[in-house]
């Protein structure tokens, strides 16, 4: 299990990544025609922008959701050791301290990410349909082929 700062560097690792592929398709464009270039890099930033949401939301809350975790991590050691300490023939395992994820999905942003997610679907992964559709029609164009392009269901 991930915790809440090695999600939040997996996704900072990600804006990296699209950020390299904005910077690629600033340079290395010819044939592409302007609509879709603008298009597509409309398209980036509302993806860039939703990141940076979640980036900033973490930022802010990192000092206090560590804190807890390092609270939480010595709080189950102490359960589960009292736990294994004893005859377990017939107990069910303890219930552990739910602080910290109670935190977490108290975050505004994160709550939406993996709650409904309409935040995200909007400014993300219908962004991300939409450049991929686009960017696959235009390199057909470019090759000269005909493709049809379909968008993942909702």
């Amino acid at each position: 299990m991930s915790t809440y700062g090695e999600e939040m560097i997996a996704l900072i690792e990600a804006r990296v990544q699209l950020r390299n592929v904005t910077r690629a398709l600033e340079q290395c464009n010819e044939g592409v025609s302007k609509a879709v270039l603008e298009a597509v890099a409309g398209h980036a930033t509302s993806m860039e922008e939703y990141l940076l949401t979640l980036t900033c939301e973490f930022r802010d809350n990192y000092k206090l959701l560590s804190d807890r975790q390092r609270s939480y991590e010595e709080q189950t050691k102490a359960i589960l050791k009292r736990f294994a300490d004893k005859d377990v023939g017939s107990h069910a395992p303890p219930d552990l301290p739910g602080f910290v994820w109670e935190c977490i999905v108290h975050l505004e942003n994160v709550s939406d990410f993996i709650g409904p997610g309409a935040h995200y679907k909007t400014c993300f992964d219908g962004p991300l349909d939409a450049a991929n559709g686009q960017l696959r029609s235009e390199l057909a164009r470019l090759r000269g082929t005909n493709i049809t392009v379909s968008f993942r269901a909702k």
